[in-house]
């Protein structure tokens, strides 16, 4: 299954948001450094299933998570990022 159709069915299953196009993978594609990556995706959970839905959809596809919350994100609030560079 290509990584486009499991996120989109990923996005049915939780409650929050998961965000995978341009707009939002540019506001999210850096923080407070000189590093710009655009990620695969951005969760926002809502719950605690939306957490460990995400975690075992990036285990299962050998996608780290970068988890950033208040104080490091210019948008000061919590979320997970997927990253598409080895670098992270």
């Amino acid at each position: 299954m290509k990584i486009d159709q499991s996120l989109l069915e990923l996005k049915s299953k939780i409650k929050g948001e998961l965000h995978s196009d341009a707009l939002q993978l540019g506001i999210y594609a850096t923080d407070a450094s000189n590093y710009q990556i655009i990620p695969l995706a951005v969760a926002l959970p809502k719950v605690e299933a939306d957490v460990l839905l995400l975690l075992e959809w990036a285990y299962n596809h050998k996608i780290p998570v970068i988890a950033r919350g208040g104080g490091t994100s210019p948008v000061s609030y919590t979320h997970l990022t997927l990253p598409t560079s080895d670098l992270v």
